[in-house]
């Protein structure tokens, strides 16, 4: 398991994050150990929060895994444009129907600090 730790907004107590990196496009399979992989696969029908940061929605290894998403999930895109935060929330909602979705289209450094992302972390 590979977890990062990262404080609450506004709490001295840290909370575990689980993280994935998704670069190829055209894979069949992932670039990581296996154990990594068995962990995602374990937790993601039971996903009730996803953020997705500069990912394009290309992996289609992963969108399928995405699929398996049993609850009613929030999911937030920051892009740096509306145009392509849209187009990915709406490939990863094809794929997952029941997911509520934000876009942020004032890139990463935007994300950080505002109140979308404290609100975000907040309900993890």
């Amino acid at each position: 398991k590979r977890w990062m730790e990262q404080p609450r907004s506004g709490a001295d107590q840290l909370f575990p994050i689980p993280a994935i990196s998704l670069p190829i496009t055209s894979t069949k399979v992932y670039s990581c150990p296996p154990e990594h992989i068995r962990f995602l696969t374990s937790i993601l029908p039971e996903t009730q929060q996803l953020l997705i940061i500069g990912w394009k929605a290309g992996d289609l290894l992963f969108l399928e895994e995405l699929k398996t998403i049993k609850r009613l999930a929030n999911l937030i895109v920051v892009s740096g444009s509306e145009d392509g935060a849209k187009e990915v929330a709406e490939i990863v909602k094809a794929y997952v129907p029941s997911i509520r979705y934000t876009i942020l289209f004032k890139g990463f450094s935007n994300f950080i600090g505002s109140k979308e992302c404290n609100k975000f972390f907040s309900e993890l």
